[in-house]
């Protein structure tokens, strides 16, 4: 007999996942299974049945929701549609809780008889909004939470919560390449010994692009008039690609755009540096080990609200887990290209903050670790 199963990833890191989860399904469920939602590139490509695309869904910030709350209610009312249409035996959410809950909610209105629904990655209930915590047991069946933290917080309130681990953590795609490789991929790129390369992660979406190019824009003629032939590289997803070609081709030093994983993964590798954007991206800066600097720049509204609501010290998941800022985070004001232009010489020339920095990352890994399939076994067994 088929499983049928509605699945929601509402932004690029949910996709990752979600295609991770989904493949796992299938390696150890023993009917087989067809998957109907909403997601992108990665779940299209290990078979989703897809409602609408991924991208419908690039809002960030609450000044930018609030511009969009029309066009997101028609989203969620026609999801909540299809599902009822379709009739899952599964429903699974990721991330994106703004969306996500929103359907969770309607689904379990129309009928307390719905099919259990699984929410994968908490919300950060212990950066803000912990208020969330205590109801999300009356829409969500089960709560897979990627932090070994997390669970605590959510089962005092009732809800069904398991640790599962972050995929990122022991997904062979982001292991070192053979030398023979990489040594292939500097001459496709043109990158000589005594170059440097630096990878620039500006964020998946339109309103994040237009924040953090500016300011790495800035930076990348700092680096160039200070240290000569100096490679930029970006990846991104393939429907940011053209976006973000036509953003950066008036760059002096023009950087390269690149959307197959394998070349991310490489650029990885070869580089000296990365400046990313705060999010899912850091994991896979940490789990390689490359030496990091993380930005971040929203809407004045937005910021103004978060930065009175928010408990923590830090915005990058990798300095929460340590409890320490071992990746130099330069957020809104403090986030300009002079500015991360001196974190990065820092960095670069100062190698036991490198080593540190790496023994720090292996340290991280390790906590979020865990067998790839068991969140794949807790959906099932629901």
């Amino acid at each position: 007999m088929i499983k049928k199963v509605f699945i929601i990833a509402g932004e690029s890191s949910g996709d990752y996942l979600a295609a991770k989860l989904m493949e796992s399904m299938r390696r150890i469920c023993l009917d087989p299974i067809e998957f109907f939602g909403i997601g992108g590139p990665c779940m299209k490509k290990v078979g989703l049945k897809e409602l609408f695309s991924i991208d419908e869904l690039s809002i960030i910030g609450i000044f930018e929701v609030l511009g969009k709350i029309f066009r997101l209610k028609r989203l969620i009312d026609k999801t909540v549609a299809a599902i009822s249409i379709y009739n899952p035996n599964i429903i699974i959410t990721i991330d994106s809780s703004g969306f996500t809950h929103r359907i969770a909610k309607k689904i379990k209105k129309q009928s307390q008889a719905s099919p259990p629904i699984i929410h994968y990655v908490a919300p950060p209930v212990w950066a803000w909004r912990g208020w969330r915590a205590k109801s999300m047991h009356k829409f969500i069946d089960k709560l897979l939470v990627l932090l070994p933290f997390e669970p605590e917080l959510f089962r005092k309130h009732g809800l069904d919560t398991v640790f599962v681990g972050h995929p990122i953590a022991t997904d062979v795609d982001f292991e070192k390449p053979s030398e023979l490789l990489l040594e292939n991929f500097k001459k496709a790129q043109g990158l000589a010994a005594e170059n440097r390369s630096i990878v620039l992660l500006p964020g998946s979406r339109q309103s994040e692009l237009d924040k953090h190019l500016p300011p790495l824009e800035e930076f990348a003629n700092l680096m160039a008039a200070n240290y000569g032939a100096v490679k930029f590289i970006i990846p991104t997803t393939e429907s940011m690609k053209k976006i973000l070609e036509v953003s950066v081709c008036h760059w002096r030093q023009k950087p390269l755009v690149i959307t197959d994983k394998a070349l991310k993964v490489m650029a990885y590798y070869t580089s000296d540096l990365a400046v990313a954007a705060s999010g899912t991206v850091t994991l896979e800066l940490a789990r390689i080990g490359i030496p990091s600097i993380i930005i971040y720049k929203t809407s004045l509204v937005t910021y103004a609200i978060v930065k009175f609501l928010i408990r923590i010290k830090h915005v990058c998941l990798i300095n929460i887990l340590a409890q320490q800022n071992i990746m130099p985070e330069l957020l809104q004001w403090d986030c300009t290209g002079k500015n991360i232009f001196h974190q990065a010489i820092s960095i670069l020339e100062n190698p036991s903050q490198i080593a540190e920095q790496k023994k720090k990352f292996a340290g991280i890994m390790a906590q979020i670790s865990a067998d790839p399939d068991k969140a794949a076994a807790e959906v099932l067994k629901t």
